[in-house]
């Protein structure tokens, strides 16, 4: 079976957030984003589970031949859980956090040269869920018929769709540097704390 480029992978995830981030900007712009929306939450929630799908797959692919494969595998494992989760799309902060927490395992796990991009994956998740909760607590926006804040779900999702797509650029960018790791890079290092 022939591998798929995985600049297919990387092109795929960055229209999938940067979709996202447009749904934001929408729900930022939009006096009517939590009525009569059902179009515009639909497809981000499609593009939504792509993205998330699509950067679990890079992770896959890009930790490959580390040298802490436990670890590695819960960190995906968790990522997986994340992307079940948005399946409920509106539950960000679900969605969020397992994806942050299982991005940061697989930086982690990562070898050397490669972790950069993870963490600002892992990143991107856990801001933009900080950012969301700031703006809940400081009631921005107007208050939908749900008694939620649209404009603070909008930041949030800008946040988070615009970090991630940093992150995958660096994780391109690196893998362009150096396609292929050497076994230096492959070596677990000697301070491994979670062992095979």
């Amino acid at each position: 079976m022939e591998r798929i480029d995985g600049r297919t992978f990387s092109g795929g995830a960055v229209l999938g957030w940067l979709s996202v981030g447009a749904y934001g900007v929408w729900e930022i712009a939009s006096e009517a984003a939590g009525e009569g929306g059902e179009m515009p939450y639909a497809l981000s929630s499609i593009a939504l589970f792509a993205a998330a799908a699509l950067t679990i797959a890079i992770a896959w692919e890009s930790t490959r031949g580390g040298g802490r494969s436990l670890l590695r595998r819960v960190g995906l494992g968790v990522c997986l859980l994340g992307l079940a989760s948005t399946i409920a799309a509106w539950a960000l902060p679900l969605w969020m956090t397992l994806l942050g927490v299982g991005f940061a395992l697989v930086a982690a796990a990562a070898p050397r040269g490669r972790q950069r991009g993870f963490w600002v994956l892992s990143a991107a998740q856990l801001i933009g869920m900080a950012v969301l909760f700031v703006g809940l607590l400081a009631e921005v926006g107007p208050e939908d018929s749900y008694g939620d804040y649209p404009v603070a779900f909008g930041i949030g999702l800008v946040v988070t769709a615009a970090a991630s797509v940093i992150g995958l650029a660096d994780l391109e960018w690196t893998r362009r540097r150096s396609p292929e790791m050497t076994e230096h890079d492959r070596e677990a290092p000697r301070a491994q704390l979670l062992v095979d």
